[in-house]
């Protein structure tokens, strides 16, 4: 309510209906990085930002300056900023939601020990395990199933590669995960083989958390 009553104040115009569901709206949510949206509850503001809002809202949490290329938090990457200075003051009234936010991305993880591909090998598979090496990197990947003329083989690895092709690796099917991500993949995935998300790689552990409540409508 207050929100709402600031957002009047401020002349921006307050929606009726909920952004992403477009039911009247009754609790009012609005975006934390400008006044362009409004939501009916907290799920619908976090699907709504999946899908499309995190392309269309560029300006900063805190000061609400509009530019091109903002800095997303590196925690929660929720909200974004137009320097370090903009980030460091908000950091005092952003660090609680953003512990919450990871700790619920967490636990909507699928924890997964993937296997190395080998370069030039196709799926060759080689040892497992943490490197001990480099620090946790928060990024898009692409998992994919293989398919042949039996069809979708649920049988086989699917394979994980981000944008960039510096991460590549295959999620075996002994892994306990396997069968869900599985299943989520050829009911919602493009050709019911190909899918984005967004993942935590952990070189201590080995780990690669796969964060399903996060898909991402990619094409590479």
């Amino acid at each position: 309510k207050q929100w709402y009553q600031r957002r009047v104040r401020e002349g921006a115009t307050v929606q009726s209906k909920c952004s992403n569901c477009r039911k009247m709206v009754s609790k009012r949510v609005g975006c934390p990085n400008c006044t362009s949206v409004l939501y009916c509850s907290d799920t619908c503001q976090a699907r709504h930002w999946n899908k499309t809002h995190q392309l269309q809202c560029v300006s900063c949490t805190k000061c609400g300056e509009s530019r091109e290329s903002l800095r997303k938090c590196s925690g929660c990457k929720a909200v974004q900023y137009c320097s370090v200075g903009c980030q460091r003051a908000d950091w005092r009234e952003h660090k609680r939601t953003c512990r919450e936010s990871q700790a619920r991305d967490v636990e909507r993880c699928l924890v997964f020990k993937p296997v190395a591909i080998k370069e030039g090998q196709g799926a060759v598979m080689v040892e497992t395990g943490g490197t001990g090496e480099g620090k946790d990197r928060r990024t898009k990947v692409k998992i994919e199933i293989v398919y042949d003329t039996k069809g979708v083989r649920s049988d086989y690895p699917m394979t994980v590669t981000d944008k960039a092709k510096t991460y590549q690796s295959c999620i075996l099917p002994t892994e306990n995960d396997y069968p869900k991500l599985f299943s989520l993949i050829t009911e919602k995935g493009y050709g019911a083989v190909t899918m984005y998300f967004e993942a935590t790689m952990k070189p201590s552990t080995g780990e690669l958390l796969v964060n399903i409540s996060n898909s991402f409508p990619e094409t590479w």
